[in-house]
């Protein structure tokens, strides 16, 4: 990986740009087959020793993959467990929130649709 680090600003900067953030953070990435047992077992290790995981799967597919808080806790109890959703309780807690149906249901295609 390339070190970027001479791009950071200095560390009385006030002003820190989102953009050098995964160069400080160094991100790495890796796709998974979750479904699979091999994928299972990978996820299972990674938790182990991980901090933070987030997840943006639609509602309930964490849990019902076996990967839930309730599971994940039991292997890690220090874990952080962000599940990022686009509706909070009810009534719309269990519908996947596309990028589209987000923009109807607030009004922006209104605003940006053809006039009249």
């Amino acid at each position: 990986m390339l070190n970027h680090s001479k791009e950071i600003p200095p560390a009385d900067s006030k002003v820190l740009e989102l953009a050098t953030i995964p160069f400080i953070i160094e991100i790495k990435s890796l796709a998974i087959d979750i479904k699979s047992e091999k994928g299972r077992e990978i996820i299972f290790k990674m938790v182990e020793t991980a901090d933070v995981l987030i997840e943006n799967f639609g509602p309930e597919t964490m849990e019902r993959l076996g990967f839930g808080y309730e599971v994940l806790s039991i292997i890690n109890s220090t874990l952080v467990y962000y599940s990022l959703k686009g509706f909070l309780t009810r009534p719309y807690e269990k519908r996947h929130a596309m990028d589209e149906v987000v923009q109807m249901m607030g009004g922006l295609t209104y605003m940006t649709g053809p006039v009249g």
